[in-house]
C-alpha cells in the first residue's frame, strides 16, 4: 500500500477546453454548441462521429478552441476564442503552405489525466487534465494537448505508429 495516496480523480461536468470541427461541405460543428452536448445518448465526438456515418460525409478538419471574456474599457463583455489547429485534409488549406503536407486519414478527440507518479504532492489534480486532439497519419499521429488547468499551456506531440 503507498505510504502516500493520491486523492481519486474525477471527470469535470464542464470542459474548458472544447473541440471543433469542420465536415465536407464547409458544416462547423462546436462542441457545447446546438446538438453537441454531453447527454443520455453520448459524448459530443461519438455524435459527430454518428452524425458523419448518417450523412456519409467526411471531417475535414479539427481543432480545439477556449472562449475567454475580455472587459473592454467601457464595461462591455467580448469573447475572445483562442483556437489550437490540426492539419486538416481540405485541397485548399488556408495557408498555402499546408497544400504540400502529408494529409491525415483520420482525426480523433478525447480527454486525458495525467498522473506523476515520482513527482512531489500535488494537491492541485486539475492541472493534469487536458483535452486532446489527434490527427492520424499512415505512419504516425499528431496531437495537440491542451490544459484544462491552463489553456495557455499546451503541447504537440507527433508519436509514431
Amino acid at each position: 500500500m503507498p505510504s502516500n495516496p493520491q486523492p481519486e480523480a474525477t471527470i469535470p461536468d464542464h470542459h474548458n477546453v472544447k473541440f471543433f470541427c469542420t465536415l465536407e461541405g464547409g458544416k462547423r460543428i462546436f462542441e457545447e454548441e446546438g446538438l453537441w452536448v454531453w447527454d443520455k445518448d453520448g459524448s459530443p465526438w461519438s455524435k459527430v462521429i454518428a452524425y458523419t456515418v448518417e450523412h456519409k460525409v467526411d471531417i475535414i478538419s479539427v481543432g480545439l478552441f477556449v472562449d475567454e471574456f475580455i472587459t473592454d474599457k467601457d464595461g462591455k463583455k467580448h469573447r475572445n476564442r483562442r483556437t489550437y489547429n490540426l492539419h486538416g485534409i481540405g485541397n485548399n488549406p488556408r495557408l498555402p503552405q499546408f497544400a504540400q503536407l502529408e494529409k491525415p486519414i483520420d482525426f480523433h478527440i478525447e480527454r486525458s489525466i495525467v498522473v506523476t507518479v515520482n513527482g512531489p504532492d500535488d494537491p492541485d489534480d486539475e492541472k493534469n487534465r487536458f483535452t486532446v486532439a489527434t490527427a492520424i497519419y499512415a505512419n504516425h499521429r499528431t496531437q495537440i494537448w491542451v490544459s484544462e488547468y491552463n489553456p495557455r499551456h499546451s503541447w504537440v506531440m507527433t508519436v509514431p505508429e
